[in-house]
């Protein structure tokens, strides 16, 4: 508040709008695809040339992969419905909306009647 610099560890990076969130989701998803095709593209060749299992393979880093991708997708969708959960107002706030139309409704009725 008075300019004092201090050390701040977020970015602008780190704060998504929600269409910037459904775009990380999207990708996110297409990534974990993409991956499991090529695990299963993997494991059918190695089955074909009968290669015994082995951790020693290219696919190996592909568990690893597959962990930071689904924890990225986690974390997105958490976000996503967090900014949803924060858009809607809570349901009794809904209802005394409605409630104080009614009787704006039911006084312009009246006062059309009369």
């Amino acid at each position: 508040m008075d300019g004092s610099p201090i050390e701040a560890n977020a970015s602008r990076d780190a704060n998504h709008r929600l269409d910037r969130l459904e775009e990380t989701i999207a990708q996110a998803e297409a990534d974990v695809d993409a991956l499991m095709r090529q695990i299963a593209e993997d494991a059918l060749r190695a089955e074909a040339l009968r290669l015994p299992p082995s951790s020693d393979r290219a696919g190996s880093s592909a568990p690893a992969r597959l962990s930071r991708l689904a924890d990225r997708l986690g974390r997105a969708r958490a976000a996503r419905d967090k900014l949803y959960q924060r858009a809607l107002p809570p349901p009794s706030d809904l209802r005394a909306k409605v409630e104080a139309f009614e009787r704006m409704v039911a006084r312009a009725e009246r006062r059309l009647a009369w």
